[in-house]
């Protein structure tokens, strides 16, 4: 049965904290990375934003980094998901987070960049998949080499149209 969550619902302004925190649950508060809540890129995303299509998850290639796979997706003509898209399917796809280590949000609006070093660092998405439901919202160094463990939450071009991303 599939439940109703009035924090989802298209006429009631709710700011990006809000969907973090119905993602999480309550014991989960903790494990959402300050910066979601303090930084204005993130504090001033709209929400209400109708989306893109349909979301699904693309694992990234073993030693692929944030930038060789944004380059890879970009050219087959996918559209990536933000950091809203990705609370709202924590919310609606748990077990879709749970199949990954991390699922990244890697939309330009949701790219951290840190002048100190340089270096961009994409919004996550977490769940593990155990008893003790950790669930969190981070960042993630897109210079680093990740693993098919992990995937990115992309909207794409309709079904007859996809190409196979791994094989590019």
């Amino acid at each position: 049965m599939l439940s109703v969550n009035t924090a989802l619902r298209p006429h009631r302004s709710v700011s990006l904290e809000d969907l973090m925190k119905e993602a999480v649950g309550p014991k989960n508060f903790d494990n959402i990375n300050d910066i979601f809540t303090t930084n204005d890129q993130f504090v001033s995303m709209v929400v209400d934003v109708v989306p893109l299509g349909v979301p699904f998850l693309i694992p990234f290639n073993d030693g692929e980094t944030g930038y060789q796979i944004r380059k890879r997706l970009s050219r087959s003509g996918y559209n990536f998901g933000n950091t809203v898209d990705s609370a709202k399917y924590m919310i609606r796809n748990l077990a879709g987070i749970k199949r990954f280590e991390a699922v990244l949000a890697i939309s330009q609006d949701s790219l951290l960049k840190i002048p100190e070093n340089g270096c961009n660092y994409a919004s996550y998405a977490h769940a593990a998949n155990n008893r003790a439901g950790h669930r969190s919202f981070s960042f993630y160094n897109l210079g680093n080499q990740f693993t098919s463990k992990h995937a990115v939450l992309v909207f794409g071009p309709a079904v007859g149209e996809q190409t196979s991303p791994g094989d590019e």
